[in-house]
């Protein structure tokens, strides 16, 4: 099991550079954009358009790192709590993450096919190049999800032959 959480803990630390770079490029984007339009009364046409297709990559690669740490709203109110229906509520909450995100993946998929016959109004993309970010997030969520979960049934398992 070491083997595949080096990975993860690589991926993670390779995702986070990306956002980080992601993120800094939006906010250098906007605030030029910003500039151009209030002081010198023009703009980059492209902006907006750029903008948006860092915004969404950034968002839905967070999903990803999120889903990683367990730090979503769902995972933490759960596994907060001390209660004997602890590990029921675990395993809603990876049954629900994993249809949730095969679902995403699959409509990703479909129309990241589709985006590819359609090209990008002012940046010289394809639209695939914008909704391929959906099934990425749910291809490395559910890499996440898999790692957690087995991780929880070989601690589990420990526990019980400890006991």
């Amino acid at each position: 099991m070491i083997i595949p959480l080096k990975i993860a803990n690589t991926l993670e630390y390779i995702l986070k550079v990306i956002l980080f770079i992601l993120i800094i490029l939006l906010v250098f984007l906007v605030f030029v954009q910003i500039i151009l339009r209030y002081f010198f009364s023009t703009g980059i046409a492209w902006s907006e358009e750029m903008s948006r297709f860092l915004f969404i990559w950034s968002t839905f690669l967070a999903i990803a790192v999120v889903v990683k740490q367990k730090a979503n709203i769902a995972f933490t109110f759960l596994s907060s709590k001390n209660w004997i229906f602890k590990p029921f509520f675990h395993s809603i909450y990876y049954l629900a993450s994993f249809a949730f995100f095969s679902i995403i993946f699959y409509y990703g998929i479909i129309y990241t096919i589709f985006g590819h016959g359609c090209r990008s109004s002012l940046l010289p993309v394809r639209m695939s190049a914008f909704f391929a970010s959906v099934p990425t997030c749910a291809i490395l969520s559910i890499f996440f999800l898999i790692l957690q979960l087995s991780d929880e049934i070989i601690n589990r398992r420990v526990k019980d032959k400890e006991q």
